[in-house]
């Protein structure tokens, strides 16, 4: 959560979007619970004591329940992905703009291919989560919430009876996640090599046949192309481990429901519609917890994009202006350029150039010689300031 409090300043102004869309998110779940009621009564009081007048009533109050809540979840969802466009949109200029004024110590090791990767899909990773991944989490809060409140209604020993491999859920799914977030880290960065490295063999193409390095080449790209494959691998096997555990544990809880509760139902202790609605309201509870995965899965995701989309806007700028600088007209300017005792070092390589002596008064037309290497370029860029 702490990546989303970094990014909450994008998406901040447009949070009525996210409040609306989880008030609606709630009105939806709250009207689900009215099914289960109408189907009690409609059992216990239609069905059984034959009163079948009362049916028609029971059935359309269902169509108008379903209705409203199909149309607080369009809301819901309409308003979410809103949210989630804007804060891309956002995200996709402050990291555009952010590129624009690093300096070119930053550009001397990215990658272009790892940055295209931020750019689409951490940034998409994170418009989804955003925009559907919160609001699902929070549902399925409220769903345990409300559903729980309404079990405990009817029968408090049913469901207690009912919720025994519910810790023992949680448990899984919170060891799932702490294996299952590395790993998408890890493939974060893997696809990230792998578009690096098409992308340098289509910019350079002509260079790698000119020198005939092409099967160099289709070998680096499978290299890394196997990282790439093992990580979803890992990834696939840890889902495959822990998911069919998770489902186990969630099955238990129906069938005690349908033990503990039919013997209530024969012992009188529980009508008939009560555990039918019992069995609708259980599903409440089993629902978000077989989804727990899914949702643990999209949250890691979203943290890990999130996490190398803040490494780039939270990059330091190497060169910037002083506080106070003060702004030169081009009549200020007199061109007389002195260099004295100069070195430099492009990070922790050796001295590209070393105690440089240099005047250049006004005017003056002076030639840089040397082989490839000696330093030519880097003068001209510390010229320009394009380093410190």
């Amino acid at each position: 959560m702490n990546v989303l409090r970094q990014m909450q300043g994008f998406f901040w102004a447009k949070r009525s979007f996210l409040y609306l869309s989880i008030l609606c998110l709630a009105i939806a779940t709250a009207l689900g619970l009215v099914t289960p009621n109408l189907l009690r009564k409609l059992i216990d009081e239609a069905i059984v004591p034959k009163h079948f007048e009362l049916v028609p009533a029971l059935a359309l109050t269902v169509i108008g329940v379903v209705t409203l809540k199909a149309v607080m979840q369009f809301l819901s969802g309409m308003l979410g992905g809103r949210l989630g466009n804007y804060l891309a949109y956002r995200l996709r200029n402050g990291c555009y703009e952010k590129l624009q004024v690093l300096s070119f110590r930053y550009y001397d090791t990215a990658r272009t291919g790892d940055l295209m990767s931020r750019l689409t899909g951490d940034l998409e990773a994170i418009r989804q989560f955003i925009a559907f991944g919160i609001p699902q989490i929070l549902n399925t809060i409220l769903m345990v919430v409300f559903g729980a409140v309404m079990m405990l209604s009817i029968s408090w020993q049913l469901t207690l009876a009912t919720m025994i491999s519910i810790p023992f859920l949680v448990f899984v799914a919170l060891k799932f996640e702490g294996k299952i977030h590395p790993a998408f880290q890890e493939m974060r960065l893997a696809l990230s090599a792998l578009t690096t490295s098409v992308q340098e063999n289509i910019t350079g193409v002509r260079t790698v046949k000119s020198f005939a390095r092409e099967p160099h080449e289709v070998d680096k790209f499978s290299v890394r192309n196997e990282r790439y494959k093992n990580n979803q691998i890992f990834a696939s096997g840890l889902w495959s481990r822990y998911f069919p555990v998770m489902e186990l544990l969630a099955s238990i809880c129906v069938v005690l429901l349908l033990g503990v509760g039919g013997t209530l139902v024969i012992h009188q202790s529980l009508s008939l519609g009560e555990l039918v609605a019992f069995f609708s309201l259980i599903w409440y509870i089993i629902g978000p917890m077989w989804n727990i995965g899914y949702l643990i899965n999209n949250y890691t995701q979203s943290e890990a994009s999130g996490e190398r989309v803040l490494e780039l806007l939270n990059q330091p700028i190497d060169v910037k202006d002083k506080d106070n600088a003060v702004a030169l007209s081009s009549d200020e300017v007199k061109g007389h350029v002195t260099f004295e005792h100069v070195t430099f070092a492009y990070g922790n390589k050796l001295a590209a150039i070393q105690d440089i002596n240099l005047d250049a008064p006004p005017g003056s037309v002076i030639g840089l010689l040397g082989g490839t290497g000696s330093g030519k370029s880097t003068v001209i860029q510390l010229l320009m300031h394009a380093y410190n």
